[in-house]
Protein backbone atom coordinates (compact mmCIF):
# COMPACT_ATOMS: atom_id res chain seq x y z
CA UNK A 1 0.00 0.00 0.00
CA UNK A 2 1.20 3.85 0.23
CA UNK A 3 0.59 6.86 1.77
CA UNK A 4 0.99 9.68 0.52
CA UNK A 5 2.42 13.05 2.94
CA UNK A 6 -0.97 13.88 3.90
CA UNK A 7 -1.36 10.43 5.36
CA UNK A 8 -3.69 8.94 3.03
CA UNK A 9 -3.83 5.38 1.92
CA UNK A 10 -3.86 4.04 -1.57
CA UNK A 11 -3.63 0.53 -3.09
CA UNK A 12 -1.36 1.36 -5.46
CA UNK A 13 1.65 3.62 -6.54
CA UNK A 14 -0.58 4.41 -9.16
CA UNK A 15 -3.68 5.38 -7.41
CA UNK A 16 -1.97 7.82 -5.49
CA UNK A 17 -0.61 9.43 -8.59
CA UNK A 18 -3.82 9.68 -9.97
CA UNK A 19 -4.86 11.33 -7.00
CA UNK A 20 -3.02 13.61 -7.25
CA UNK A 21 -3.59 14.46 -10.87
CA UNK A 22 0.25 13.21 -11.74
CA UNK A 23 1.75 10.33 -14.05
CA UNK A 24 3.22 7.41 -12.31
CA UNK A 25 6.66 5.91 -14.01
CA UNK A 26 9.28 2.80 -13.92
CA UNK A 27 11.41 4.97 -12.36
CA UNK A 28 9.61 6.27 -9.81
CA UNK A 29 8.35 2.36 -8.66
CA UNK A 30 12.07 1.32 -8.70
CA UNK A 31 12.88 4.16 -6.22
CA UNK A 32 10.24 3.50 -4.53
CA UNK A 33 11.38 0.19 -4.28
CA UNK A 34 14.14 1.17 -3.36
CA UNK A 35 14.05 3.26 -0.72
CA UNK A 36 10.95 3.08 0.54
CA UNK A 37 9.70 6.48 -0.42
CA UNK A 38 9.70 9.05 -3.51
CA UNK A 39 8.73 12.73 -4.38
CA UNK A 40 7.05 13.76 -7.14
CA UNK A 41 5.52 17.05 -8.32
CA UNK A 42 5.51 18.27 -4.60
CA UNK A 43 4.11 15.02 -3.08
CA UNK A 44 6.16 12.10 -0.85
CA UNK A 45 4.96 8.66 -1.66
CA UNK A 46 5.53 6.55 1.21
CA UNK A 47 5.74 2.12 0.83
CA UNK A 48 3.35 1.00 3.87
CA UNK A 49 3.86 -2.79 4.78
CA UNK A 50 0.60 -4.92 3.96
CA UNK A 51 -0.05 -5.32 7.79
CA UNK A 52 -3.15 -6.98 8.27
CA UNK A 53 -4.47 -4.18 10.52
CA UNK A 54 -3.66 -1.25 7.93
CA UNK A 55 -5.22 -3.39 5.47
CA UNK A 56 -8.07 -3.39 7.13
CA UNK A 57 -8.93 0.20 8.44
CA UNK A 58 -7.90 1.07 4.73
CA UNK A 59 -10.60 -0.97 3.57
CA UNK A 60 -13.05 0.04 6.10
CA UNK A 61 -12.25 3.42 5.92
CA UNK A 62 -13.00 2.86 2.01
CA UNK A 63 -16.68 0.98 2.65
CA UNK A 64 -17.97 4.13 4.86
CA UNK A 65 -16.77 6.64 2.23
CA UNK A 66 -18.80 5.08 0.06
CA UNK A 67 -21.96 4.08 2.37
CA UNK A 68 -21.79 7.85 3.62
CA UNK A 69 -22.33 8.24 -0.13
CA UNK A 70 -25.50 6.20 -0.97
CA UNK A 71 -26.78 6.47 2.29
CA UNK A 72 -28.46 8.91 5.15
CA UNK A 73 -26.72 8.32 8.71
CA UNK A 74 -30.16 6.73 10.18
CA UNK A 75 -30.28 4.15 7.12
CA UNK A 76 -26.16 3.16 7.75
CA UNK A 77 -27.38 2.65 11.43
CA UNK A 78 -30.15 0.19 10.42
CA UNK A 79 -27.22 -1.41 8.06
CA UNK A 80 -25.03 -2.03 10.97
CA UNK A 81 -27.54 -3.18 13.11
CA UNK A 82 -28.53 -6.04 11.15
CA UNK A 83 -31.76 -4.66 9.71
CA UNK A 84 -32.74 -4.59 6.10
CA UNK A 85 -33.93 -0.70 4.21
CA UNK A 86 -36.75 -2.31 2.56
CA UNK A 87 -39.65 0.07 1.63
CA UNK A 88 -43.16 -0.64 1.87
CA UNK A 89 -44.77 -2.42 -1.07
CA UNK A 90 -48.44 -2.60 -1.85
CA UNK A 91 -49.52 -5.85 -2.33
CA UNK A 92 -52.21 -6.61 -4.53
CA UNK A 93 -55.54 -7.92 -2.79
CA UNK A 94 -55.75 -11.78 -3.32
CA UNK A 95 -59.01 -13.60 -3.39
CA UNK A 96 -59.30 -17.08 -3.47
CA UNK A 97 -62.93 -17.88 -3.88
CA UNK A 98 -66.14 -16.77 -4.99
CA UNK A 99 -69.08 -17.34 -7.08
CA UNK A 100 -68.94 -20.44 -8.28
CA UNK A 101 -69.46 -21.51 -11.85
CA UNK A 102 -69.30 -24.13 -14.47
CA UNK A 103 -70.04 -24.03 -17.90
CA UNK A 104 -69.91 -26.49 -21.17
CA UNK A 105 -68.01 -24.76 -24.69
CA UNK A 106 -68.56 -26.33 -28.02
CA UNK A 107 -67.88 -25.00 -30.98
CA UNK A 108 -67.63 -25.36 -34.57
CA UNK A 109 -69.91 -28.19 -34.80
CA UNK A 110 -70.84 -27.53 -38.27
CA UNK A 111 -73.84 -29.15 -38.32
CA UNK A 112 -75.01 -30.72 -42.41
CA UNK A 113 -71.65 -31.94 -42.56
CA UNK A 114 -70.69 -35.45 -43.35
CA UNK A 115 -67.99 -34.71 -40.73
CA UNK A 116 -69.81 -33.98 -37.98
CA UNK A 117 -71.23 -36.85 -36.47
CA UNK A 118 -75.31 -36.15 -34.95
CA UNK A 119 -74.54 -39.08 -32.37
CA UNK A 120 -71.74 -36.53 -30.80
CA UNK A 121 -74.46 -33.65 -29.43
CA UNK A 122 -76.00 -37.45 -28.03
CA UNK A 123 -72.85 -37.64 -25.44
CA UNK A 124 -72.46 -33.72 -24.96
CA UNK A 125 -75.56 -33.56 -23.46
CA UNK A 126 -75.93 -36.21 -22.06
CA UNK A 127 -72.22 -35.09 -20.07
CA UNK A 128 -72.87 -31.80 -19.32
CA UNK A 129 -76.35 -32.07 -17.65
CA UNK A 130 -74.50 -35.36 -15.85
CA UNK A 131 -71.92 -32.76 -14.91
CA UNK A 132 -74.51 -29.95 -14.03
CA UNK A 133 -73.11 -27.05 -16.22
CA UNK A 134 -75.19 -23.80 -15.88
CA UNK A 135 -75.63 -23.23 -19.47
CA UNK A 136 -73.87 -23.75 -22.87
CA UNK A 137 -71.78 -21.45 -24.54
CA UNK A 138 -70.82 -22.51 -28.37
CA UNK A 139 -68.53 -19.79 -30.25
CA UNK A 140 -69.51 -19.94 -33.90
CA UNK A 141 -69.83 -22.50 -37.19
CA UNK A 142 -73.09 -24.08 -35.85
CA UNK A 143 -73.60 -24.74 -39.19
CA UNK A 144 -71.56 -25.97 -42.05
CA UNK A 145 -73.66 -23.72 -44.69
CA UNK A 146 -73.36 -23.39 -48.35
CA UNK A 147 -70.82 -21.77 -50.58
CA UNK A 148 -71.78 -20.67 -53.90
CA UNK A 149 -68.33 -20.71 -55.04
CA UNK A 150 -67.70 -24.47 -54.09
CA UNK A 151 -71.41 -25.37 -54.32
CA UNK A 152 -69.94 -28.12 -57.32
CA UNK A 153 -67.79 -29.77 -54.79
CA UNK A 154 -69.61 -29.25 -51.43
CA UNK A 155 -72.65 -31.13 -52.22
CA UNK A 156 -70.52 -33.99 -51.56
CA UNK A 157 -69.64 -33.12 -48.06
CA UNK A 158 -73.23 -32.41 -47.09
CA UNK A 159 -76.10 -34.58 -45.59
CA UNK A 160 -78.45 -31.53 -45.12
CA UNK A 161 -78.86 -29.29 -48.53
CA UNK A 162 -80.19 -25.76 -48.10
CA UNK A 163 -81.14 -23.45 -45.18
CA UNK A 164 -84.33 -25.53 -44.16
CA UNK A 165 -82.15 -28.22 -44.13
CA UNK A 166 -79.53 -27.17 -42.28
CA UNK A 167 -82.08 -25.21 -39.69
CA UNK A 168 -84.06 -27.99 -38.80
CA UNK A 169 -81.39 -30.84 -37.80
CA UNK A 170 -79.45 -27.87 -36.05
CA UNK A 171 -82.85 -27.44 -33.68
CA UNK A 172 -83.04 -31.13 -33.49
CA UNK A 173 -79.85 -31.20 -31.88
CA UNK A 174 -79.40 -28.52 -30.00
CA UNK A 175 -82.88 -29.28 -28.57
CA UNK A 176 -81.05 -32.25 -27.00
CA UNK A 177 -78.87 -29.87 -24.38
CA UNK A 178 -82.14 -29.14 -22.20
CA UNK A 179 -79.79 -26.04 -20.53
CA UNK A 180 -79.64 -22.49 -21.45
CA UNK A 181 -77.20 -21.92 -24.89
CA UNK A 182 -75.82 -18.90 -25.54
CA UNK A 183 -74.33 -18.64 -29.34
CA UNK A 184 -72.60 -16.82 -31.77
CA UNK A 185 -72.61 -17.41 -35.80
CA UNK A 186 -69.23 -17.81 -37.82
CA UNK A 187 -67.68 -17.24 -40.90
CA UNK A 188 -69.58 -20.79 -42.53
CA UNK A 189 -72.90 -18.88 -40.69
CA UNK A 190 -72.75 -15.78 -42.65
CA UNK A 191 -72.14 -17.90 -45.74
CA UNK A 192 -76.69 -17.94 -46.03
CA UNK A 193 -76.38 -14.09 -45.27
CA UNK A 194 -73.49 -13.07 -47.69
CA UNK A 195 -75.07 -14.99 -50.18
CA UNK A 196 -78.99 -14.96 -49.47
CA UNK A 197 -79.31 -12.44 -46.90
CA UNK A 198 -80.88 -14.96 -44.51
CA UNK A 199 -79.24 -15.50 -40.86
CA UNK A 200 -79.52 -19.22 -39.77
CA UNK A 201 -78.34 -18.87 -36.06
CA UNK A 202 -80.94 -16.35 -35.26
CA UNK A 203 -83.51 -18.65 -37.38
CA UNK A 204 -82.60 -21.36 -34.92
CA UNK A 205 -82.11 -19.86 -31.99
CA UNK A 206 -85.99 -18.85 -32.77
CA UNK A 207 -87.29 -22.54 -32.72
CA UNK A 208 -85.18 -23.46 -29.54
CA UNK A 209 -86.46 -22.75 -26.29
CA UNK A 210 -83.69 -21.54 -24.27
CA UNK A 211 -81.14 -20.58 -26.64
CA UNK A 212 -79.86 -16.91 -27.06
CA UNK A 213 -78.66 -15.38 -30.47
CA UNK A 214 -75.68 -12.93 -29.19
CA UNK A 215 -74.67 -11.95 -32.96
CA UNK A 216 -72.06 -12.28 -35.14
CA UNK A 217 -68.31 -13.05 -34.59
CA UNK A 218 -68.09 -11.46 -30.68
CA UNK A 219 -69.91 -11.33 -28.08
CA UNK A 220 -69.30 -10.39 -24.50
CA UNK A 221 -71.11 -12.25 -21.40
CA UNK A 222 -70.88 -11.00 -17.47
CA UNK A 223 -70.71 -13.59 -15.05
CA UNK A 224 -70.26 -11.79 -11.58
CA UNK A 225 -68.86 -9.04 -13.15
CA UNK A 226 -66.29 -11.08 -14.90
CA UNK A 227 -66.63 -10.42 -18.86
CA UNK A 228 -66.41 -13.36 -21.00
CA UNK A 229 -65.86 -12.71 -24.68
CA UNK A 230 -66.74 -15.44 -27.03
CA UNK A 231 -65.15 -14.83 -30.45
CA UNK A 232 -64.66 -16.96 -33.81
CA UNK A 233 -62.59 -14.63 -36.21
CA UNK A 234 -61.64 -15.26 -40.01
CA UNK A 235 -57.87 -15.34 -39.45
CA UNK A 236 -56.46 -19.54 -39.33
CA UNK A 237 -53.32 -17.63 -37.90
CA UNK A 238 -51.41 -21.15 -36.22
CA UNK A 239 -48.56 -21.50 -38.52
CA UNK A 240 -45.51 -21.04 -35.60
CA UNK A 241 -47.88 -22.83 -32.84
CA UNK A 242 -50.79 -23.55 -31.88
CA UNK A 243 -51.06 -20.67 -29.27
CA UNK A 244 -50.09 -18.20 -31.56
CA UNK A 245 -53.27 -17.08 -32.36
CA UNK A 246 -54.30 -16.68 -28.73
CA UNK A 247 -51.10 -14.87 -28.32
CA UNK A 248 -51.72 -12.30 -31.30
CA UNK A 249 -55.27 -11.60 -30.28
CA UNK A 250 -54.39 -10.41 -26.69
CA UNK A 251 -51.73 -8.32 -27.70
CA UNK A 252 -54.11 -6.65 -29.76
CA UNK A 253 -56.49 -5.93 -26.85
CA UNK A 254 -56.72 -2.48 -25.35
CA UNK A 255 -56.03 -2.43 -21.95
CA UNK A 256 -58.97 -1.45 -20.70
CA UNK A 257 -61.36 -3.95 -22.70
CA UNK A 258 -59.29 -6.81 -22.11
CA UNK A 259 -61.90 -9.69 -20.88
CA UNK A 260 -61.25 -11.92 -18.05
CA UNK A 261 -61.68 -15.31 -20.31
CA UNK A 262 -61.59 -15.28 -24.02
CA UNK A 263 -63.13 -18.08 -25.75
CA UNK A 264 -62.23 -18.68 -29.48
CA UNK A 265 -63.43 -20.65 -32.52
CA UNK A 266 -62.70 -21.04 -35.59
CA UNK A 267 -59.33 -22.60 -35.96
CA UNK A 268 -60.39 -26.33 -34.64
CA UNK A 269 -57.76 -26.39 -31.93
CA UNK A 270 -57.65 -26.33 -27.88
CA UNK A 271 -55.29 -24.92 -25.91
CA UNK A 272 -55.29 -22.62 -22.87
CA UNK A 273 -52.86 -19.69 -22.16
CA UNK A 274 -52.89 -17.18 -19.61
CA UNK A 275 -51.17 -13.94 -21.30
CA UNK A 276 -51.93 -10.16 -19.57
CA UNK A 277 -54.36 -11.27 -16.98
CA UNK A 278 -56.20 -13.02 -19.59
CA UNK A 279 -57.51 -16.53 -19.26
CA UNK A 280 -57.62 -17.71 -22.98
CA UNK A 281 -58.50 -20.79 -24.77
CA UNK A 282 -58.93 -21.90 -28.41
CA UNK A 283 -61.90 -24.56 -28.67
CA UNK A 284 -61.83 -27.41 -30.21
CA UNK A 285 -64.96 -28.73 -32.81
CA UNK A 286 -66.88 -31.25 -33.69
CA UNK A 287 -65.83 -32.14 -37.14
CA UNK A 288 -63.49 -34.52 -37.97
CA UNK A 289 -60.95 -33.60 -40.29
CA UNK A 290 -62.73 -32.63 -43.43
CA UNK A 291 -61.10 -33.37 -46.95
CA UNK A 292 -59.52 -29.70 -47.22
CA UNK A 293 -58.52 -29.46 -43.84
CA UNK A 294 -55.90 -33.00 -44.80
CA UNK A 295 -55.05 -31.24 -48.54
CA UNK A 296 -53.78 -28.31 -46.12
CA UNK A 297 -52.09 -30.24 -43.32
CA UNK A 298 -54.60 -29.14 -41.12
CA UNK A 299 -55.35 -31.66 -37.52
CA UNK A 300 -58.76 -31.47 -36.03
CA UNK A 301 -59.16 -31.13 -31.81
CA UNK A 302 -62.50 -32.76 -31.51
CA UNK A 303 -64.20 -32.76 -28.12
CA UNK A 304 -65.81 -29.97 -26.31
CA UNK A 305 -65.09 -27.98 -22.77
CA UNK A 306 -66.23 -27.76 -19.23
CA UNK A 307 -65.14 -24.83 -17.66
CA UNK A 308 -65.04 -24.59 -14.03
CA UNK A 309 -63.97 -21.40 -12.27
CA UNK A 310 -64.88 -18.80 -9.36
CA UNK A 311 -65.79 -14.87 -10.01
CA UNK A 312 -65.74 -12.22 -7.27
CA UNK A 313 -66.11 -8.43 -7.93
CA UNK A 314 -65.26 -8.85 -11.70
CA UNK A 315 -62.04 -11.47 -10.81
CA UNK A 316 -61.22 -14.50 -11.90
CA UNK A 317 -60.59 -16.22 -8.96
CA UNK A 318 -59.33 -19.60 -10.09
CA UNK A 319 -59.65 -21.92 -13.35
CA UNK A 320 -59.74 -24.84 -14.56
CA UNK A 321 -60.03 -26.30 -18.18
CA UNK A 322 -61.25 -29.89 -18.59
CA UNK A 323 -60.61 -31.07 -22.14
CA UNK A 324 -63.12 -34.16 -23.24
CA UNK A 325 -61.27 -35.37 -26.25
CA UNK A 326 -63.06 -37.53 -28.85
CA UNK A 327 -60.96 -40.00 -30.55
CA UNK A 328 -60.25 -43.67 -30.87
Amino acid sequence: MIRDENGTLFTSLKAACRHHSTIDDGRMYVKLRANGSVKKAGHTFELVANDSEVVKDYEDKRIMERLNEIYQPDEIEKILSGEGLARPVEYPRIVLSGGHHRLAIISDTHIGSRFSPYEWHDMVAEKVNELECECVLHCGDLVEGMRIGRIGTQMYELTDLGFEAQRDRAVELMKKYDLPIYVISGNHDAFFKEYAGADIVRAIADKVDGMEYLGYDTADLEVDGAVLRLWHGGDGSNSYAVSYRLQKVIESLTGGKKPAILLAGHVHKFCYIFERNVHAISCPCMQMQTDWMRGKKLAAHTGFLVLDFEAYDGCICNLSVRFFPFYG
